[in-house]
This record gives C-alpha cells, sequence and structure tokens, in this order.
C-alpha cells in the first residue's frame, strides 16, 4: 500500500505529465504558415542543416540533428559557445543555422547567430518569445508555446523541453513523407543496434 508521500509522488508526475500532453495538443493545433515555411526552408538547404541551443534547448537541438541525419538530412549540432571561439568558421552560404530558446534571449545564441548572419548563413530560431532579440536577428521563426509550470520546476522547464521535441518529431515525420530516406539508406547508415537488425531482415525479405 502506497504511503501519503508516494502518493503525492504519483499526482505531480501525472500532473507534469498531462501538462506535457496538453501543451503538445495546443502547439499541434495552432501550426501553421510559419511551420509549413520553416519545413520548406529546411527541405530546400542544400548544405548543412546546424542545429544550437544550450541546456534543455541544447539537448533538444541535439537529438533534432540526430534525427535529420536519419531522416535523410544532412544535420550536425554545433554548439554556441563553440561557434563563437572559432568553430563557426565551417558554415557555408548554402548551410542554415537552427537556433533553439524558450526565451529566445541567451548572450551565445545571439552572438551565434550575429556571426552566422556575418558569414551569410541564414538564421532560422524556435522559440517561445515572439519579441526575442534572436526572433530579431533570425531570417526565419516559429513561434512556440507550453504551460508553464510551477515553483522551482519552471526554471528546469521540462514542458517547453517536451513540446519543442515534439516539433522537432513532427518535421522530421514530414521529410521522412517527402522521401529523403530510404530503408536502404537508413540500413547503411544505421547498421547497429536492434534498428540496424531490424532493417536488414525486412530488406531480406
Amino acid at each position: 500500500m502506497l504511503i501519503e508521500k508516494e502518493k503525492a509522488w504519483l499526482t505531480e508526475a501525472k500532473k507534469i505529465m498531462e501538462m506535457e500532453a496538453c501543451s503538445i495538443s495546443e502547439c499541434a493545433n495552432e501550426l501553421g504558415s510559419q511551420f509549413v515555411r520553416c519545413v520548406g526552408i529546411i527541405l530546400e538547404t542544400k548544405g548543412i542543416v546546424y542545429t544550437s541551443g544550450v541546456g534543455g534547448s541544447g539537448v533538444v537541438a541535439l537529438r533534432f540533428a540526430h534525427l535529420l541525419s536519419c531522416s535523410g538530412v544532412r544535420s550536425i549540432f554545433l554548439h554556441p559557445t563553440e561557434g563563437v571561439h572559432g568553430n563557426s568558421g565551417v558554415l557555408k552560404p548554402e548551410d542554415i543555422l537552427i537556433l533553439i530558446s524558450k526565451g529566445g534571449m541567451t548572450d551565445e545564441l545571439e552572438k551565434f547567430a550575429r556571426v552566422a548572419k556575418d558569414l551569410n548563413v541564414p538564421v532560422m530560431a524556435f522559440s517561445e518569445n515572439e519579441k526575442s532579440s534572436l526572433f530579431g536577428i533570425a531570417d526565419y521563426t516559429l513561434k512556440l508555446k507550453s504551460k508553464q509550470e510551477e515553483g522551482l520546476l519552471k526554471f528546469v522547464a521540462p514542458v517547453s523541453s517536451v513540446v519543442h521535441s515534439s516539433i522537432c518529431d513532427a518535421i522530421c515525420a514530414i521529410v521522412i513523407l517527402e522521401g529523403r530516406i530510404t530503408r536502404k539508406k537508413l540500413k547503411n547508415i544505421h547498421p547497429g543496434g536492434e534498428v540496424g537488425k531490424e532493417l536488414n531482415r525486412r530488406l531480406l525479405q
């Protein structure tokens, strides 16, 4: 039998998970022309799609680069701190830099965005703050929305991380829908683990 403390844990767990599910649903219902334009730009990019962010948003950006690569779009995560300490030299005008930030006011990202612009590299920003400095710099923007957590949890911002990840997942789903990756190609770039084994079995059938 659960003690009162354990019941409180379950209540809190359900609360945050329901908040995340609700935020994703609301964000999905608000998808429109901004989202379509950003997806189109990513699909049209001839070079590499670089993603970047710090903290929780950085983890989302890193995961986004991985999923894009698996979906058939060349993508690499580039940390903004490294980006303003010389690594931005890899950027080329045919690439695009996607910056993810809940508040859009992170100094490192703003500096990185300006460096990219100086190199004639288009910048795309995902943020919940359309009045942010990042949105002011970016060529393409995608306004996101998530429910606000309470107490100390709002500074950890788990809900926004989940919502931002879901947007990235949606973009990758469209990339796959557009035929950027085949089962054979995915097997070639992802031969490891159970995924690689399953892809190989399916191709041999």
